[in-house]
């Protein structure tokens, strides 16, 4: 697997990419290739995290939940595996993440300890 992201990423460039459906699938797209090209298993998303760290706290859980799904309905006719590094905090928890939904979407929730 790889993972995508980290803290010294940051969350701008990944709430920019996640609000437009063009560059959601261009991102997509471009993982799948990405994936087959390298022979890796699946990816695991680092986005820390939706709606801090200039990202967009009214829409950046919604379009992480998007994203989420869009990546999911890709990799399914590959068997790639979709997981997520995601915060143990309440204040992110409830800013970020749409937990319901999420857990049927990723294999994994990797929470950071």
């Amino acid at each position: 697997m790889i993972s995508l992201g980290g803290w010294y990423e940051g969350s701008e460039k990944y709430s920019d990419m996640a609000r437009n459906p063009t560059y959601r699938k261009n991102f997509v797209d471009s993982v799948i290739a990405f994936l087959a090209k390298y022979d890796f298993d699946g990816l695991d998303l680092d986005w820390e995290f939706p709606g801090s760290r200039l990202g967009d706290p009214a829409v950046d859980a919604t379009n992480f939940l998007e994203l989420v799904r869009e990546l999911k309905t890709a990799f399914e006719p590959h068997g790639y595996l979709l997981t997520s590094a995601m915060s143990p905090g309440k204040d992110k928890i409830d800013l970020a993440y749409h937990i319901k939904e999420l857990n049927e979407l990723l294999d994994f929730m990797n929470i950071m300890t």
